[in-house]
């Protein structure tokens, strides 16, 4: 919950400066702050699901050469600025079009590979060489990671696998690498060393290729706001990153909004306001947001009702609707997500209104 509340404040801001910038180098910077977030929201979802071991959930045709090339962005700051910083130099070599698509979900192999680039950089105190390379090898996709720094001793070599083990002392966990064996065996594949003390490093991620191509994912197009009417919008979290991302956007798109950080202080405006909407947390002190939402929809029955919650996948549809809630979205959302749902939501809600109304009228 509470580093979903993180991402959310992150994924929503990075998202609005996306949108803000016009140069082509600061938005990409831009994006791959807003892809960290969305990776570290996987990361919580599937901490979650462990025990339901999910399967194939959020699996695609991947391009792996553009997950490794993501990876090379992502870890710029420690390859590149922090060698620099200690006088040493990282060079990076790629060759990476030759694989075909692997089916795979493309967060988990981003961790893969951020695992596997941040481990080089360690072996490679005073600078050197990192190679990345991908190939096709009988209907499989290997993709190696390799440096020429100071290599693993032979008696570690089998060790590196396990959990906890760790030759880094208080900088590593000894779980990367253990973490990232388990991710690749769940999609099918391996993970396989070599290693010559004082020479260096070649890990080898194999993964089973995927027919087909790779299917890119589609921005998700905004609702024409040009012709969508202003509401008066109500935005209930006790984190005020989160609240205030949350409302921005909103007033960036002719909504009027208010704020609250908690059901009493909402209610209180609520009693006082007409509301088209009002979008409330889930877990806030004092009060649930489902218990808010009951209780202002006594002096709001016209209101229409959203739930953004950190809690991930917390209340079934059949209850949503018992409770009266008309959409529910997980955090981190998307700033498209969360436009498209309150102009849906309110479109919604609008055209119930005016049914009352006629049939007011009609009586």
């Amino acid at each position: 919950h509470d580093f979903n509340n993180l991402m959310a404040a992150i994924l929503l801001r990075a998202e609005m400066l996306d949108r803000a910038l016009s140069d082509p180098e600061q938005r990409h910077w831009v994006e791959v702050v807003a892809r960290s977030a969305r990776d570290g929201a996987t990361t919580v979802q599937r901490m979650l699901d462990y025990a339901r071991l999910q399967g194939d959930a959020g699996r695609t045709r991947v391009d792996v050469g553009e997950v490794v090339r993501q990876v090379v962005d992502l870890t710029r700051g420690r390859w590149k600025d922090e060698a620099q910083a200690r006088g040493a130099e990282i060079r990076i070599e790629s060759d990476l079009a030759a694989a075909p698509p692997v089916m795979a979900n493309p967060s988990e192999l981003r961790e893969v590979f951020t695992n596997l680039v941040l481990n080089a950089v360690d072996a490679l105190p005073s600078g050197g060489v990192l190679r990345l390379a991908a190939r096709a090898a009988d209907g499989r996709v290997l993709v190696e990671v390799s440096d020429d720094g100071v290599g693993i001793p032979p008696e570690n070599v089998e060790k590196i696998f396990s959990p906890f083990f760790s030759t880094k002392g208080s900088r590593g966990t000894g779980l990367g690498l253990s973490v990232s064996a388990g991710i690749l065996k769940r999609h099918g594949g391996d993970l396989r060393v070599a290693s010559v003390p004082g020479r260096g490093t070649t890990f080898t991620v194999d993964l089973p290729a995927a027919s087909g191509p790779v299917e890119r994912p589609q921005e998700a197009a905004l609702p024409d706001f040009e012709r969508t009417e202003s509401a008066r919008i109500l935005v209930v979290d006790d984190e005020r990153d989160v609240r205030e991302a949350l409302a921005d956007i909103l007033r960036l798109h002719r909504h009027v909004v208010d704020e609250a950080p908690d059901g009493a202080a909402a209610l209180d405006l609520a009693s006082r306001t007409r509301y088209d909407l009002i979008v409330s947390d889930l877990g806030m002190p004092g009060m649930s947001g489902i218990e808010f939402l009951r209780r202002a929809r006594g002096v709001q029955p016209d209101a229409a009702t959203m739930l953004v919650t950190g809690w991930g996948q917390h209340l079934e549809p059949g209850r949503a609707r018992e409770e009266g809630i008309d959409r529910i979205l997980s955090k981190p959302v998307s700033l498209a997500e969360l436009l498209r749902s309150v102009a849906e939501v309110l479109g919604d809600s609008r055209e119930v209104a005016l049914g009352r109304e006629g049939a007011a009228e009609s009586r």
